[in-house]
């Protein structure tokens, strides 16, 4: 079941103040997938509405097979026409490309690759900015320094990974996106608490709730630094609002008391 993804960000206007992160300017030459879907040109210029929702589809199904090397073109339409006979999908499919192609001259450091019979995205790091690059870069990286984690939170901010998309041919690419979030953002929230740093906890909270609605670690620590931050009404609603929820997708009520999560008894439990 999906939520509201806003609601645990959803403060009183003070609060608002003091746990909402600054969202950076969009950079020339960049692609955002986290929250709003965004391509913006070398000229600076927002190019998304070039891409077609078949478009934005085929982007998407090529750049998550070039991590590993590409992906066949009958395979490509197969997802993207499988109702299609080949003949009819190549055409289709040659016309997609040369969309992306055309697309892709706005742009410094990303192109279109055919080769062997697979298809690819290869984007030069140097010239283009890609959050869901950037991203699997850092978490994969042996160690995260404040520059990194300040980076990954300013990418989170910006909302759910892919958070309009909701095709099944994608579905893949936001699970491996998601898997790997998950202990990168547990491990950190627990850091980020731990050094007192509260607003950037509840940014990986509410981005951990966008993966698992009814975390209780995200619950926790949410209810925890809104109450160290002394907006104690928020993280009673916040509770409140995660108890609803639990109770609509499990069919039970949650069992854990608000005020055994704010003396600190109780943090992954049900």
């Amino acid at each position: 079941m999906i939520l509201d993804n806003e609601r645990f960000l959803d403060f009183s206007q003070d609060a608002r103040k003091m746990t909402k992160h600054e969202i950076p300017e969009i950079k020339p030459n960049s692609i955002l997938l986290f929250g709003d879907f965004r391509i913006q040109s070398f000229k600076n210029k927002d190019i998304t509405y070039l891409f077609s929702h078949k478009l934005k589809l085929a982007f998407l199904i090529i750049l998550e097979h070039s991590r590993l090397g590409g992906i066949a073109s009958q395979h490509f339409s197969s997802i993207m026409w499988p109702e299609k006979e080949e003949d009819k999908s190549k055409n289709l499919r040659g016309v997609i490309i040369n969309h992306l192609r055309n697309i892709f001259k706005e742009m410094e450091g990303v192109e279109l690759i055919y080769d062997k019979g697979f298809f690819k995205i290869e984007i030069d790091p140097n010239l283009c900015y890609c959050d869901y690059a950037r991203c699997h870069e850092i978490m994969n990286s042996s160690s995260t320094n404040k520059e990194k984690k300040d980076e990954i939170v300013q990418i989170l901010s910006r909302g759910k990974f892919l958070k309009l998309a909701d095709e099944p041919c994608i579905d893949s690419l936001k699970d491996s996106t998601e898997k790997l979030l998950v202990p990168f953002l547990l491990t950190e929230m627990e850091k980020s608490f731990c050094a007192n740093d509260y607003h950037v906890v509840l940014i990986l909270c509410d981005a951990l709730f966008n993966i698992d609605p009814i975390n209780n670690e995200a619950l926790y620590y949410t209810v925890q630094s809104l109450t160290k931050m002394n907006f104690t009404n928020e993280a009673r609603r916040q509770f409140y609002l995660f108890s609803t929820e639990f109770e609509k997708i499990m069919g039970c009520s949650y069992k854990t008391s608000y005020n055994d999560i704010v003396n600190g008894k109780i943090k992954t439990a049900k």
